[in-house]
């Protein structure tokens, strides 16, 4: 094999295995984590009231996609899912800058139930849950729920506070 041949099966091995590192479920490789460390998100979304299962909740980076949280959550029978969801997305948006949440509650019932239950299609999570932390902090802050509003085409979680 000549040298300029050997050279370009190189270069590709090289090229491929970086876009097999770019591709990953685990944070090990990522960029720095956000102001609160994911390992924490994860655990106080886990304990927040009205949660009964987490399933691979996780920061995810797909080669050619956008970051994001991703996962799935059960709501107790006697929860508001809404109220769940609201108060998990908030406690992500916490995290890693510019990421998206794509974490879903899920019921007994079997209704399911995402961002865009709450901020609707045109919506954003920065606009229902403000500017993200830029400084580390220990733990995210939990932003309580107020049960929606009956006649709200979104359901009418309560949006996030004016400063």
């Amino acid at each position: 094999m000549s040298s300029r041949a050997l050279g370009a099966v190189v270069s590709i091995a090289l090229l491929l295995t970086g876009c097999a590192r770019g591709t990953t479920d685990d944070a090990s490789d990522a960029p720095a984590e956000g102001a609160v460390a994911d390992d924490v998100l994860f655990e106080q979304v886990a304990d927040l009231p009205g949660v009964v299962g987490v399933e691979d909740l996780r920061f995810q980076q797909d080669f050619g996609l956008p970051p994001q949280y991703a996962g799935r959550i059960t709501a107790a029978d006697d929860a508001n899912p809404l109220c769940v969801l609201d108060e998990a997305l908030a406690i992500l948006h916490q995290g890693r800058e510019g990421v998206g949440l794509e974490v879903l509650v899920t019921t007994s019932a079997k209704e399911t139930y995402g961002l865009s239950s709450l901020v609707g299609r045109d919506g954003s999570a920065e606009d229902r849950y403000g500017p993200q932390p830029t400084e580390p902090q220990p733990t995210a802050t939990v932003r309580p729920c107020t049960p929606p509003a009956e006649r709200s085409s979104l359901g009418g979680a309560t949006p996030a506070p004016t400063p």
